[in-house]
Parts: structure tokens; sequence; C-alpha cells
């Protein structure tokens, strides 16, 4: 996962938690920079299962995004990221909001709220989109492991 210095600290904190609970190893990776992506990713590839790509002030332009998948696809890295767009840019794994089941959401909280003055935390609901011709192409050719 590539950050800002930083940034999502507190999020990047409790991914890496879950994700060891999965027997999973999450590695942030902070950069400072656009221009430090390419370097970066060259340094890691190697070495990554997938590629998480999340919403962070130094990943914000289309042209990295495309750049970030599309290396990591030479690579036969997966990549997974966080809206519909990244499906067609050719990641194999996007959560999508799901904005009619976060409008009922809210309107159930807001209801509630107004007869008991609390509104209990809630997470946003999502779909997790599968680009399946990407992930058939992955499954074809593995990535042979450098470790």
């Amino acid at each position: 996962v590539f950050h800002s210095p930083g940034a999502h600290q507190e999020f990047l904190e409790e991914a890496t938690r879950h994700a060891r609970s999965l027997g999973l190893t999450l590695h942030p990776i902070p950069v400072g920079s656009p221009k430090d992506i390419p370097d970066r990713l060259a340094e890691h590839i190697s070495t990554l299962d997938a590629l998480w790509i999340i919403p962070d002030p130094t990943i914000d332009s289309k042209a990295l995004v495309e750049y970030l998948i599309e290396t990591a696809l030479f690579h036969n890295v997966p990549s997974i990221g966080y809206n519909r767009y990244f499906l067609e840019a050719g990641a194999a794994m996007a959560f999508a909001l799901n904005y009619e089941k976060i409008g009922a959401g809210t309107a159930l909280l807001l209801d509630f709220y107004l007869r008991s003055g609390h509104c209990p935390e809630a997470s946003p609901a999502y779909d997790v989109l599968v680009n399946e011709n990407v992930v058939r192409r992955l499954l074809e050719h593995p990535k042979e492991r450098k470790r």
C-alpha cells in the first residue's frame, strides 16, 4: 500500500492488524511525492503478492493509477482499487461504494438518532467487484516468487 507519510496512519495500523489476524502481511510503503512512486514500485514489485491502491493525495492522477496497475500487471501482480474505474484500468479487484445501500443506511441511522439522541458507528456499504479477465490472465501466468 503506497501512502503519503503520516497519512492514513490509523487506517493502515488497523488494516495491518486485521491482515495479520488473517495470516497476511500488509506493507505500507510511504512515498513523499508522485515522482517517488516508480522507484519505490521497482524496489518492491518482486516481493508483492498484490498492490492495494487506497485514496491518497500522492496517487492523485489517472496517469499514475494507470501506471501502477499496468506495471503491476506486467509483473503478474494483481491490483486492488477503490472504485469501478480501477477495473476499467486493469485492476483485478475493486471495492466500490454502494450508494443505494449507503443512502438507506443513512436514513435508518438518522431515524434512530432522532428517536434516541444516539448515533451508532457504521461502516459504508460497498460491493466487491472482480475483473474476471484480469484474474484469468494472472492465473494463466503466475508470478515467479523472488523473496
